[in-house]
């Protein structure tokens, strides 16, 4: 009978730890954004619904960079095939810093309806916070284009 108590007892034990031995694939936060692109401090993921004025913009910014980001604003412009901008809307993320491997959502409605060919021009700014410097460096900005339809990147400057 002891030896019965024993085999269970290890049997319980080893079941238990091959639960720990199991490696947990962490989620993807874009999988429901069909467009992205990547630069070396954000990720960008977003997916466009047509409204009845234009179209919504709704996505998901990752820090991959820095220790925090701070201040952090996006400006979307909708771009005819020709560069004319035909509506612009930004979007001011909360809580003001974005840790590092960190996500926030943003949602922008542009008000007017995309033509054949339109474009999304991407221009954020924010305050990188790293080390003991709190933001004194000044603010960073970059700009991507992207295809409203496909969301191919056009530019990245």
């Amino acid at each position: 009978m002891a030896r019965i108590g024993r085999w269970s007892l290890w049997l319980v034990l080893g079941l238990a730890l091959s639960a720990c031995t199991q490696a947990v694939r962490p989620e993807d936060p874009f999988a429901g954004y069909p467009f992205r692109h990547k630069v070396f401090d954000l990720h960008f993921g977003w997916k466009t619904v047509p409204t009845p004025t234009g179209v919504q913009v709704d996505g998901l910014v990752k820090n991959v960079r820095y220790f925090q980001v701070g201040d952090l604003m996006l400006t979307l412009s909708l771009l005819d095939g020709g560069g004319t901008v035909l509506a612009r809307d930004s979007f001011i993320f909360i809580p003001f810093r974005l840790p590092q491997d960190d996500t926030a959502p943003f949602s922008i409605n542009l008000t007017a309806v995309p033509p054949p060919g339109a474009r999304i021009q991407f221009l954020y700014r924010y305050r990188p916070i790293e080390g003991g410097m709190d933001g004194d460096g000044g603010f960073w900005m970059h700009l991507f284009t992207v295809d409203a339809a496909t969301g191919a990147v056009f530019r990245s400057e």
